[in-house]
């Protein structure tokens, strides 16, 4: 139990240190650290970079991606801030959120010449103080309070699925299509078929 002596008392005529209320609510107004977050990268091998997400960017985040190798195998990362991608507004990526019933976010940036100029799709990670890193099947995030999280990255016939399982549900599930068939799909039976 705390000592009633050690909340700050206001007598009539006194003003409350503006500061520290306004930190406290931005803190409390979500801008303390939230959990990172899950989505799939798509490198269209002309400069751009499409992001596809199950919730909207904050432009104080971070972007970490993969991209490609010399012989095309996903690397980590590259990081890049929030700020410079921008919601795609047509078409050119056809994507769902298996997991709800609205649109996953997808969004676009422009890549500096020359850079990442292979097509390639891979994982991304978005949040802040967070160290990223390849496994075998996707990547993997630590927070800087030492929370670990996981995606899994599998390719069904025609797309390419992205599960972040959180106890043993799935917490995220996006959708990407490619555009073609898939030579030799990675993804477990039951989902070999979907789209839904």
């Amino acid at each position: 139990m705390v000592p009633a002596s050690s909340y700050p008392i206001l007598r009539t005529g006194q003003t409350m240190d503006i500061k520290r209320v306004f930190v406290a609510l931005l803190w409390a107004c979500g801008f303390a650290q939230a959990a990172p977050m899950f989505g799939i990268v798509k490198l269209d091998g002309n400069g751009h970079a499409y992001l596809v997400t199950p919730l909207p960017l904050e432009k104080w985040q971070d972007v970490r991606i993969q991209f490609p190798d010399k012989h095309g195998k996903p690397v980590c990362c590259k990081n890049l801030p929030a700020k410079m991608f921008k919601p795609l507004t047509d078409d050119r990526v056809l994507a769902t959120n298996e997991l709800a019933d609205e649109s996953p976010q997808i969004y676009w940036a422009e890549m500096r010449k020359g850079s990442d100029d292979v097509p390639f799709v891979g994982l991304a990670a978005v949040g802040k103080k967070m160290k990223t890193r390849n496994t075998q099947q996707g990547l993997e995030v630590q927070e800087n309070g030492g929370s670990l999280h996981a995606a899994t990255a599998c390719f069904s016939n025609e797309g390419m699925h992205l599960i972040e399982r959180v106890r043993e549900s799935e917490h995220t599930h996006l959708y990407l299509s490619l555009g073609y068939d898939v030579e030799r799909p990675t993804c477990p039976e039951s989902i070999q078929s979907w789209p839904r």
